[in-house]
């Protein structure tokens, strides 16, 4: 268990602490991390102490999605730890959520930014690593919140920060799919879109954005 002090919290679940640029690589354990203004940290099992103002974590349960230029750190609660990687940590490897996470820095940034609910922000985290098990594409910044694959456009995600959820862009056919648990919408051809807003639509969620990729 390592512990911070003097933490400031920012919000449900988030906290800003003072990393070095050296303690942020270290808690990386040897991944390459992108660079960004603030270090942007997820942990899993964090118990903050508010009248002592400290935070502790497990030091197997600290996964940085990027280095940050300044030493003020944004540490982000994931939840519980995943079963999958309490087995990767019992092998003594690094989980791929950091070398996932890397790529995605910007755009959760961006969802911290636009205070999205912590637990919307782990589920679109835990869809976007499971995509990116098989695909590496970044997600680029456009106009009104909305973020693009890139080079391949076979994905985009638009913040909806007052509704609370995001609006995700793929391409399929409306009226010949198989998913139960996301409703898809039309949109401009050859893509459609529906919401992502709840913990029980990640399978369908990653299943339509992996069918999305192999429409090129």
């Amino acid at each position: 268990m390592i512990t911070f002090s003097q933490v400031l919290p920012v919000g449900p679940g988030t906290w800003i602490v003072s990393l070095t640029q050296s303690e942020v690589r270290h808690f990386a354990k040897g991944h390459i991390l992108t660079k960004g203004n603030r270090s942007v940290i997820g942990v899993n099992n964090p118990q903050y102490d508010s009248t002592k103002q400290t935070l502790s974590i497990p030091v197997d349960s600290i996964f940085p999605f990027n280095i940050g230029m300044q030493h003020q750190s944004v540490i982000v609660d994931l939840g519980s730890e995943p079963q999958s990687l309490r087995t990767e940590n019992e092998k003594h490897e690094a989980p791929d959520l950091g070398i996932a996470s890397s790529l995605d820095q910007p755009f959760i940034e961006a969802c911290i930014s636009e205070k999205m609910p912590n637990d919307m922000i782990r589920l679109v985290q835990q869809v976007l690593c499971t995509v990116r098990k098989e695909h590496k594409d970044k997600l680029i910044e456009g106009k009104g919140r909305k973020w693009t694959t890139s080079p391949n456009n076979f994905l985009a995600i638009t913040i909806q920060n007052r509704n609370k959820q995001f609006l995700v862009s793929v391409k399929a056919d409306q009226t010949r799919h198989p998913y139960q648990k996301i409703s898809l919408k039309k949109s401009r051809a050859p893509y459609c879109e529906f919401h992502l807003n709840a913990q029980s639509q990640t399978e369908d969620a990653v299943s339509a954005i992996l069918r999305s990729a192999r429409q090129g």
